[in-house]
């Protein structure tokens, strides 16, 4: 096995095959073969950042302000994807950099573009009632990694109401007896 802080593409040790032919009785070594890597292991990390209730208003874009990380032992492309919103909501994710994307890139630590912050924009449909409750579960995973680390801290859900809008109407209107 590799050693706890090998990064990804770092070689592993040489081999050397050595076979033998019971038909001929000859030995035969090879050169040292540097076949062996580290491969990519994931481990990312996601985290709500927002500190205010979760309330949406109706037909309105709400940020919920998230960040990701990769303590992983390489770069990975993190994939993130929102479950559990009813139909006819709508979302999309932006980061400093981007607008609307599914992936995002990270380097490892040593890099230091491991940590990114991204807004997750969600907007629920004008039918829904005020105080009405609702969840989404954000995760994320490695594009082409099929070992992640600790999957406990892959996603967060979210918890909240519909808004109340009020809409107040003021008429001017002198009211005879």
């Amino acid at each position: 096995t590799a050693p706890v802080n090998a990064q990804a593409g770092d070689p592993g040790p040489l081999l050397r095959i050595n076979a033998y032919s019971s038909s001929s009785g000859m030995n035969i070594t090879s050169g040292d073969l540097d076949l062996v890597r580290v491969g990519v292991v994931d481990d990312l990390v996601l985290r709500n950042t927002d500190v205010n209730d979760f309330e949406i208003e109706p037909e309105k874009a709400t940020p919920f302000e998230f960040e990701i990380e990769n303590d992983g032992n390489g770069p990975t492309t993190a994939l993130i994807d929102v479950t559990g919103l009813r139909n006819g909501w709508d979302y999309w994710i932006d980061t400093e950099y981007e607008h609307n994307v599914s992936e995002i890139e990270l380097s490892p630590s040593y890099e230091g573009n491991d940590v990114i912050n991204f807004t997750l924009w969600v907007v629920a449909p004008g039918y829904e009632d005020a105080g009405e409750q609702f969840s989404m579960i954000v995760s994320t995973y490695g594009k082409e990694s099929s070992l992640e680390t600790s999957q406990n801290d892959n996603f967060v859900e979210i918890e909240g109401n519909i808004a109340e809008i009020r809409n107040p109407v003021f008429v001017n209107e002198i009211l005879a007896n």
